[in-house]
């Protein structure tokens, strides 16, 4: 017998009815584990303090902290970190540690393995033991905080922990120095460059290699005393011989495993930059605003928060995982920060013994022993493996670690073993290696009336060198240096040093804090980029200097600059740096422009009326972007070969300077193309290039109607979150693609890696502006207080920071009524 459509019909809605309630239900659990560690409308717990702590939040989830002690204050800030970002927190401190194979699989292992080659955890425990007593209080009770808050929520923690099925440890105080020094780590662009540029003399010799670095730029000389001259030119000292014992595997190993360490884990200041700048206004006190730069993430590495104590009351952005605020301001003065990426690093060559490989050749020849340490590394749904470290006196050997997948009982250190190591190895020196206390230096900061203050806090710093820019409520300007340069005494700034030269040893760092600071009272206007500062250091790893001029060109169009102005300039996307490059190749392009067709012809139209701003509608940016980023690679790509080529852009700073350097000089070598027969200059580099860019713009947009090469159309921002990967998960943890505009040399900053362009590689990962006449300071994130991808805060400020919005938080010590109480911690 037949079955009628009504049956049919009937099924059918059954079915859909289950479907659907299986769908609201499983939705409905879903959202109830993402966000069963969000903040209650209002919560009382019982904690071992001092004294009471509230904690309110305004609509966006911005805590203010109050407390009665300083003690008490850090503890709520605590709190809140771990109420919002605690799994982020956990994956900085397993960084570190290197420790994300046990959340992400084998192919972490050799990450873990190189992470744990760099003694980051050792390093804070020595670290901690050295500081004053004042500052393992903070921390201390900062750690409690954290630790009280596991044990009062160990049931509803973020999503993270139930989706990879682990608990997080318990919060150590030396936990927060780990990550501080993971981001210091992150910060060094040395540790990069250093290797890139040891590849590049392997390749091309030394003489050859000093082609590819900007001439425009100075350095710091690290001699006996502090000195910083203008026009300083590098000069190698190592030579071309020593250089040859040094085998390319070596380099590329270390290289190798540092690219994968950039391109795989979130670390927090990878690519890291920024501005700040100031401008004293009399009686009405100054204006200070600062920004940073950092690769695309969600949830974002800065967090907003007002703490107030009896004898504190600042406001700003602070670091999760670590106590008091890194740019804000409290009553009397607002100060930001921004990266100096001076050369803080360097490598040693040091050679194994010929007649013993557990030995090697230590300074002056001598032969010491390695020392030997046998480490396990855990990896998530596999059995554990071991690594083997080999120290020096030095530190870590960077290459060649055995990972085995059989753990054995003893360790052996038999010649057989250590056949394959029979070579030279690299060992590194980072002044991030040296005691410092960041905590006291955050803490004056954080608490200063006067600048004095503020100059004896720097002292304290030691990684990452930055320059503090400073305004006070009377009108006085400031920056001043904070962290340690490392003295040389004749030792290379790029190339590796061998461990038989003691002549060219470290000496003891230098502290950028001891320089005069540079100030101008009542009246003045102070700024630092990464592309230059007010404190006087120059560094071959800064950026162009077209970004600072162009904010001190723009500071001056204001009488007196109000908070409002600040935000606009912080938007600002003019790159004098690229208007400039196609001013000075467009004459190229006129005296053949018979050769071109009608769509390269109208591409140069475009460009010969272009003011030089990146927006997201400007068809004459993305032709000029193109054009730049085929003028680096016709330039260039050919001596280096691809992969040489590749890790050399992906410090844009240095190959654009280069770029602007050699382009005064038509004649110059590299222009010549070394795989033809004929030499090229750049005339004809410029041509080829030009042509290229046009033909790629069509293949890239899937037209060659002009109209649709809007900038915004292929240059987006999107932040993904270090599970974002996933195919069921990402579109709830990642956010969406949204057109941005700006470069790497716009105020607005947003690069592109000109190896895959025009792919986001970093922008401006947190803006804060501090009017010290105004009663609220103005900041914004790309996303939210929140790290939970359910929550309400999660990327509730990304619209905002896109159209250049900010959140307004007051700056008075109580909260007004757009603050809510939401948590009571009382003694128990």
């Amino acid at each position: 017998m037949a079955v009628s459509w009504r049956t049919y019909a009937q099924h059918g809605i059954v079915l859909t009815i289950v479907i659907g309630t299986v769908l609201i239900f499983f939705a409905y659990f879903a959202q109830r584990l993402a966000t069963r560690s969000n903040p209650s409308e209002y919560t009382s717990n019982a904690v071992n303090i001092q004294d009471s702590i509230k904690i309110y939040r305004n609509s966006f989830g911005i805590p203010h902290v109050v407390a009665q002690t300083d003690s008490d204050a850090v503890f709520g800030q605590a709190w809140v970190h771990a109420q919002d970002r605690l799994w982020q927190m956990d994956v900085w401190r397993r960084i570190g540690q290197g420790r994300l194979a046990e959340l992400f699989g084998a192919q972490y292992a050799p990450i873990d393995a190189l992470l744990r080659s760099f003694q980051l955890q050792k390093l804070s425990g020595s670290i901690f033991n050295a500081l004053q007593p004042s500052s393992k209080q903070l921390l201390k009770s900062y750690s409690h905080g954290i630790n009280q808050f596991l044990e009062t929520n160990s049931q509803a923690l973020a999503f993270e922990f139930d989706a990879l099925g682990y608990k997080p440890d318990p919060w150590k105080p030396e936990d927060c120095l780990l990550i501080q020094r993971v981001l210091a780590l992150s910060q060094s662009t040395a540790l990069w460059n250093d290797l890139v540029y040891t590849r590049i003399a392997q390749q091309r010799s030394i003489r050859l290699m000093t082609m590819y670095l900007p001439n425009s730029g100075t350095a710091i000389t690290t001699g006996d005393s502090l000195k910083h001259q203008e026009g300083f030119q590098y000069t190698p000292s190592l030579s071309d011989s020593v250089l040859a014992t040094i085998p390319q595997s070596t380099v590329s190993s270390v290289l190798d495993a540092l690219t994968e360490l950039r391109n795989h884990v979130p670390l927090p200041g990878v690519f890291a930059s920024g501005n700040a700048w100031t401008i004293g206004r009399g009686p009405s006190g100054a204006i200070l605003a600062n920004d940073f730069h950092s690769a695309p993430a969600i949830p974002s590495s800065w967090y907003q928060i007002h703490i107030t104590s009896a004898g504190m009351n600042v406001v700003g952005l602070s670091l999760p995982g670590f106590p008091l605020v890194f740019s804000g301001r409290n009553d009397s003065l607002s100060w930001g920060t921004t990266p100096l990426l001076v050369d803080d690093a360097d490598y040693v060559v040091e050679f194994v013994d010929d007649t013993n490989p557990n030995y090697y050749r230590g300074p002056s020849n001598q032969r010491q022993k390695f020392t030997f340490v046998r480490d396990t590394i855990r990896i998530r749904n596999a059995a554990d493996s071991l690594i083997d470290l080999r120290f020096t006196v030095r530190g870590c050997v960077l290459a060649g670690f055995p990972i085995k997948d059989k753990p054995v009982r003893t360790l052996k250190h038999t010649s057989a073993r250590n056949q394959e190591n029979r070579q030279a190895f690299l060992t590194m020196r980072w002044t991030g290696q040296h005691q410092s206390d960041e905590v006291a230096a955050l803490y004056s900061i954080n608490t200063a009336a006067h600048l004095q203050q503020i100059q004896n806090a720097c002292l304290h710093w030691g990684a990452p060198a930055m320059a503090v820019t400073v305004g006070h409520a009377n009108g006085t300007v400031a920056t001043l240096g904070a962290g340690y340069l490392p003295s040389r005494s004749g030792a290379d700034m790029l190339l590796p040093g061998t461990s038989v030269e003691t002549s060219k040893s470290w000496l003891a760092p230098m502290a950028l804090a001891d320089m005069p600071a540079s100030s101008i009272p009542n009246r003045g206007t102070m700024v630092s980029a990464t592309s230059g500062n007010d404190v006087g250091i120059r560094s071959l790893l800064q950026a162009s200097a077209v970004r600072r001029k162009r904010i001190y060109d723009q500071a001056l169009l204001y009488r007196e600059m109000t908070a409002r102005d600040a935000q606009v300039l912080q938007q600002d996307v003019q790159s004098p740096y690229a208007l400039g490059l196609i001013q000075q190749l467009l004459p190229v392009l006129h005296r053949v422009r018979s050769r071109f067709n009608a769509t390269d012809s109208a591409a140069i139209r475009l460009l010969e009326t272009w003011d030089g701003e990146y927006t997201t509608v400007s068809v004459a940016a993305t032709v000029s972007a193109a054009f730049i980023e085929r003028l680096l690679w016709n330039t260039y790509q050919d001596e280096l070969g691809e992969s040489l080529y590749r890790q050399w852009v992906q410090t844009p700073n240095v190959s654009i300077r280069c770029l602007a350097d050699v382009l005064n000089h038509p004649l110059h070598p590299l222009f010549d193309d070394i795989r033809t027969p004929t030499r090229e200059n750049l005339s004809w580099i410029v041509v080829r290039s030009f042509s290229e860019s046009v033909k790629k713009l069509a293949q890239v947009t899937g037209t060659r109607d002009l109209n649709a090469w809007t900038w915004g159309t292929i240059h987006k921002f999107q932040a993904n979150h270090p599970l974002g990967d996933h195919k069921l998960m990402g579109p709830m943890l990642n956010t969406e693609s949204y057109e941005l505009g700006g470069s790497s040399s716009t105020i607005s900053m947003a690069s592109w890696n000109p190896y895959r362009p025009f792919s986001m590689q970093a922008t401006v990962s947190a803006r804060v502006i501090s009017d010290m006449q105004d009663s609220v300071q103005y900041s914004v994130v790309p996303g939210g207080i929140s790290g939970q991808p359910m929550d309400a805060h999660y990327t509730d400020q990304l619209q905002m920071w896109l159209k250049g919005g900010y959140v307004r938080i007051p700056v008075q010590r109580f909260p007004d009524i757009t603050f809510r109480l939401y948590q009571l911690l009382t003694p128990k």
